[in-house]
């Protein structure tokens, strides 16, 4: 394991809930479980073959941490990855990393994981992610090492992968709201009315860090305590 992703897996197992399991690693050549996965990526170019096998590999090491025997991870709808029945889980890669999230199904209902390289979006996409009130709540109190326009891609990437398993609705970047909390690492989502809402009885925990070249955001609905 190289040190971005020693670091990614360290930092996540930190911050998650208990329960949860992180692998992190280079991505490059890796073998598919069965043919379901194997023609998932038949058709794709090298690199995003290698992503998305790696991607599963760590997804199953993930899951072997909690005691999940070796399975297929299928593509489901708009691409998200079909977890085993009783586990959650969310996969990302950029840079040459890769990382996959996962947790027992319970009190934790999704997970959404994002890893982005630090100035890798174009001025015109920051435009599109961002509302102009985003934009100025973002530069009123912005860490200076952290791009604010990659930090609210990702966390609106992060948010999505959280929201769809649980509703089955897509969301537009300007369906979504965060308000950022530089000091402590983390944000709170907001969804635009007309979507549908998370359950009262669930919360949305999202937290963020720079680590080397790259800014990882995570995205927990877990069930509220009483």
């Amino acid at each position: 394991m190289n040190e971005s992703a020693t670091l990614v897996s360290s930092w996540l197992g930190s911050v998650a809930p208990h329960g949860t399991a992180v692998a992190a690693g280079a991505i490059g050549p890796a073998v598919a479980f069965d043919d379901s996965e194997h023609a998932a990526v038949a058709h794709a170019i090298g690199k995003r073959r290698d992503e998305f096998l790696t991607g599963r590999s760590l997804a199953r090491r993930a899951l072997d941490e909690l005691g999940c025997p070796a399975v297929a991870i299928p593509v489901g709808d708009r691409r998200m990855p079909v977890w085993p029945r009783g586990y959650v889980g969310s996969i990302s890669h950029s840079g040459g990393l890769c990382v996959a999230h996962v947790g027992r199904s319970g009190n934790l209902a999704s997970i959404g994981i994002d890893i982005e390289l630090v100035g890798a979006l174009e001025p015109d996409l920051v435009r599109h992610v961002c509302s102009p009130e985003e934009w100025a709540a973002l530069e009123r109190n912005r860490i200076s090492d952290i791009d604010p326009g990659t930090l609210y891609f990702s966390g609106k990437e992060a948010v999505y992968k959280a929201y769809f398993p649980v509703t089955r609705a897509f969301l537009d970047y300007t369906d979504v709201w965060l308000q950022i909390d530089w000091a402590q690492g983390c944000f709170e989502a907001q969804i635009n009315f007309g979507k549908p809402s998370i359950s009262d009885g669930w919360k949305v925990a999202g937290r963020f860090s720079r680590i080397g070249d790259h800014i990882v955001t995570a995205v927990w609905i877990e069930r509220r305590l009483t």
